[in-house]
């Protein structure tokens, strides 16, 4: 559990979404609930396309504001603080498996300082997004069922995915990741992951690519009239219009140490300054 909640909040600080520690999970588009502060996982509550959620904009929720597919990309890769990237030196091919590292298609070499570090990289992803939320989120934003809920707005959708949450080591990790892809008449067909890593744990998907993965989402929270009384009392502030109605949604844990534990108020781990909001 403290693993998967690590992996989460080290991806959610480097790229705002929502790392999936277990991508077969299927994660929709539209789908409303709670993030388990123990496991990191989305639990479904409902979706804004049932008939439940408001029936009285039911049919324009359906009919104007359904899930949109984006183009899809070549490839999306989120590393998370602490790491830079490295070139595939001479020394560095002569590491056992490196050679079929540097022969694949698509490929990458980091470094970790110390401390844990993650890394999500898809091949060929699709963002899946609701269409025209601007419109939709003022609609709703005072929905009674969101408040205190977590909205997924967006999905990223892949064939094949690779993640890693390294050791937490006392010296750098060296990490790198290759994807060997065979294509025929300019379709992926079938790939094969290569792994290096001198501390960590791998997880890999879609050897074959037939497969639908769900690595990656994000998360928004409507701002409750409560919020909006306490900020629009501030001078100069303006009540917000369009997707600003709605909040980046902040992992449900303070703090974490590097086994993935909160940390308590009174630990000397806390940086100098640093607060916790419990």
């Amino acid at each position: 559990m403290s693993r998967s909640r690590l992996f989460v909040d080290l991806i959610q600080e480097a790229s705002d979404c929502f790392g999936n520690w277990t991508p077969n999970q299927a994660i929709t588009v539209g789908d409303y609930g709670v993030v388990n502060p123990q496991t990191a996982e989305f639990e479904k509550e409902g979706s804004i396309y049932d008939f439940d959620f408001a029936p009285e904009i039911h049919d324009e929720i359906n009919k104007k504001h359904g899930i949109q597919a984006c183009p899809t990309e070549d490839q999306l890769i989120v590393v998370s603080r602490g790491c830079k990237d490295q070139a595939f030196t001479a020394e560095f091919k002569n590491v056992r498996t490196i050679p079929k590292i540097v022969g694949s298609n698509i490929k990458g070499r980091w470094s970790f300082s110390r401390g844990r570090g993650a890394i999500v990289f898809l091949h060929q992803p699709t963002e899946w997004i609701i269409r025209d939320k601007a419109r939709l989120f003022p609609r709703i934003q005072f929905n009674e069922t969101l408040e205190g809920k977590a909205l997924i707005t967006s999905v990223y959708t892949c064939p094949r995915f690779a993640l890693l949450l390294t050791d937490n080591a006392a010296e750098q990790a060296d990490v790198a990741i290759g994807l060997s892809v065979m294509n025929i008449a300019g379709a992926s067909v079938s790939g094969t992951w290569h792994h290096y890593s001198t501390s960590g744990l791998w997880r890999s998907g879609g050897q074959e690519g037939g497969l639908t993965f769900h690595p990656l989402y994000t998360l928004r929270t409507p701002k409750t009239k409560s919020w909006l009384k306490r900020v629009l009392g501030r001078r100069g502030e303006t009540e917000p219009e369009g997707e600003n109605t709605f909040l980046q949604y902040q992992p449900p844990w303070n703090v974490l140490d590097d086994e993935g534990n909160e940390i308590s108020p009174e630990s000397p781990q806390l940086n100098q300054g640093e607060t916790l909001d419990f």
